[in-house]
């Protein structure tokens, strides 16, 4: 009984357990338990789309690599370097000179360079200073509120932060304590914002901050400030939406939306190494400016320069300015402040999904990995899980390289896979139960085959309580009873243990089900528990070949000095009730029905070594026997007799 409820709502087991699973696997997404994988798969398709070649062609690189250290001096330089520089490119009137260095302390040894430095950046009227904060992180309300009162903070660096809302219940960064350029930079630079670039969990920067909360204020951070001032952004038209959005409302290109997670950072989508942008050495725009004044060709065309925001950073090797990103584990922070830049111009952006989404597509995939793998077959259903996670993370990688959707991959992947795993046990569990039983029941009516066929393919089985068409088969020993009179108890046993064994040879080779033996009469079925194709011939060439086995069992008997036997056989198909009958404590699988009452009765028919047949067998069978056609037999319960034939042989 159990058996038969759990195959009914297997189903509804297996979507449970797989949901079951989906649900745990939600819970550590929730929890980022396995975000260090997640990570990687981003880097992964990073690498696989590569470069993408649409690095904005406004923002450039200036790069202090190693040959700028050879030929000026190990680092740091004399800020006079840096302040010809400025002086150099401001003549060239780009739109941004951007310092990715951090001048925090006064030049004791040379005070006159920041002097210089300061007054170079003044006059160009577009020099950038970054600083940066301290250790920003989330802090509680108590922390935040006690270290708060011990700060403070330049007014020109504040006139670009935005008023912090009460609405952002504290998701965002926040700081206590900042790293200032020098008062002489702060008041000749033209902008500012932090540089601060947490890594992610496992050191790799992926993401950046736009915004930092400080002092009840929302400072931006460098390459978003720089890029919003080239676009002519009033501060005001900037609104935070952590988990959604940074909107610019108004700007020389529209409206723009920045996605951003909780904590106000926003997913790099990197255009690639440094290399995808223009870049120049240091020592170069230096050396170009001499030859062009010395009326030689240059290096690089400094005229090109114009109207370009230029970065300028550390790409030395053994600098602090190197860091791991998808594309190399040693990327210099000022790419990442141009890739910032060019994602805001271009307006290319890379959105996580939220959690919402990411939930829908976990139970979505759990109830379609659910209910596929309720119908295939192991095999069947490691193949098609497979390859749904590889379609699954094929529509990641095309919304993330050609969309700009960052689809959760490992989370999905866990699900598609531990979710079929799951049910596999579960049906490996609940089979071997079920293929216990049917061995356990069934290897008494049906050849070992036949019992190997239903446990491979348990949906064949017909199990009972049902309304089919069979062809039933009832066979008796003619001449047994005069026989048996004249016998022992135990010979009269043995003769019949001895031709109803040939008998049972026979019916299994021709894939019958038996149904019973009553004395000596035995009745048959085919076409239950499993369907076949041809269930009339299979029971005809059991009856012929049995009929051709007794004529030797006749012999040896005569030579035994017994009465001779032979079996006189009814077969016939019709609609009938088959199933497990009988009590809880004892049932048989046999059938019922008014075609088993005519088959008995037609069989009563048929006299020793003949084999009737009734008019549905004839029709299915007349292109392949050979029959003599028999007068009508009147049969108890019909009311017109019923049209039989004697199968004298079968092609």
């Amino acid at each position: 009984m159990f058996r038969i409820d759990l195959k009914k709502h297997k189903l509804l087991l297996e979507l449970l357990i797989v949901l079951t699973v989906t649900s745990l696997i939600a819970v550590l997404c929730l929890f980022n338990v396995g975000e260090p994988f997640e990570l990687k798969t981003i880097d992964l398709r990073f690498k696989l789309r590569g470069p993408t070649k649409n690095a904005s062609n406004a923002v450039e690189i200036i790069y202090m690599g190693d040959e700028s250290i050879e030929a000026l001096g190990r680092w740091p330089w004399r800020r006079n370097y840096h302040a010809l520089l400025v002086h150099v490119l401001s003549l060239y009137k780009p739109a941004a000179i951007c310092f990715d260095v951090l001048f925090t302390e006064p030049d004791n040894s040379f005070p006159e360079d920041d002097r210089f430095l300061a007054k170079a950046s003044k006059d160009s009227k577009l020099t950038y200073f970054p600083f940066y904060f301290y250790h920003p992180e989330k802090l509680n309300e108590a922390d935040y509120e006690l270290l708060k009162r011990k700060v403070s903070i330049s007014g020109k660096i504040k006139d670009g932060a935005l008023p912090y809302e009460d609405e952002f219940h504290g998701e965002l960064y926040k700081s206590v304590a900042m790293t200032t350029p020098i008062p002489r930079l702060i008041d000749a630079f033209k902008g500012t914002g932090f540089v601060n670039a947490p890594p992610d969990s496992d050191g790799t920067t992926r993401r950046v901050p736009l915004v930092i909360e400080y002092r009840r204020d929302l400072y931006l951070s460098y390459a978003f400030g720089i890029t919003c001032d080239y676009l002519g952004v009033d501060r005001k038209d900037i609104k935070v939406r952590p988990g959604k959005y940074v909107e610019i409302k108004k700007s020389k290109i529209g409206p723009i939306k920045i996605p951003i997670n909780e904590k106000g950072q926003y997913l790099v989508n990197f255009d690639g190494g440094i290399k995808a942008f223009n870049w120049y050495s240091f020592v170069q725009i230096l050396t170009s400016y001499r030859d062009m004044e010395e009326g030689k060709k240059p290096a690089i065309d400094l005229n090109k320069l114009k109207d370009k925001i230029l970065f300028i950073g550390l790409t030395a090797t053994g600098t602090v300015d190197i860091r791991a990103t998808p594309f190399s584990p040693t990327y210099p922070l000022v790419g990442v402040l141009a890739n910032t830049a060019s994602n805001i111009l271009n307006k290319k952006f890379l959105a996580e999904t939220g959690t919402t989404v990411n939930l829908l597509i976990l139970f979505a995939l759990g109830i379609i990995i659910g209910l596929v793998s309720h119908k295939l077959k192991p095999l069947v259903g490691a193949a098609f899980s497979i390859f749904m996670a590889c379609v699954y993370f094929g529509v990641a990688y095309w919304l993330f390289a050609f969309q700009g959707i960052c689809l959760k991959v490992i989370y999905p992947m866990a699900v598609i896979m531990i979710g079929y795993l799951s049910i596999v046990v579960f049906k490996f569990a609940t089979e071997e139960k079920e293929k216990k039983w049917i061995k356990n029941v069934f290897q008494r009516y049906v050849s070992s085959q036949v019992v190997d066929e239903m446990l491979s393919d348990a949906d064949k089985l017909s199990l009972g309580g049902s309304k089919k068409k069979l062809t039933i088969f009832f066979a008796d020993i003619r001449g047994f009873t005069s026989m048996s009179e004249k016998m022992k108890p135990e010979d009269v046993v043995t003769v019949l243990n001895r031709i109803f064994t040939i008998f049972t040879e026979i019916l299994f080779k021709y894939e019958g089900t038996l149904d019973k033996f009553m004395g000596d009469c035995v009745m048959a079925i085919w076409g239950a528990p499993i369907e076949l194709r041809n269930p009339e011939e299979l029971a005809l060439r059991t009856a012929l070949e049995m009929q051709e086995k007794m004529k030797g069992i006749q012999e040896e008997l005569i030579k035994e000095g017994r009465h001779p036997v032979g079996f006189g056989i009814g077969i016939n198909t019709g609609e009938v009730i088959v199933g497990n009958m009988g009590s809880l404590q004892h049932m048989d699988y046999t059938v019922i029905g008014d075609e088993v009452n005519l088959t008995s009765r037609i069989e009563g028919c048929a006299e020793r070594g003949q084999t009737l047949i009734t008019e549905s067998v004839y029709e299915k069978m007349k292109d392949m026997i050979k029959v003599n056609k028999l007068e009508p037999v009147k049969v108890k319960g019909k009311v017109k007799p019923i049209p039989v034939y004697e199968v004298l042989s079968i092609s």
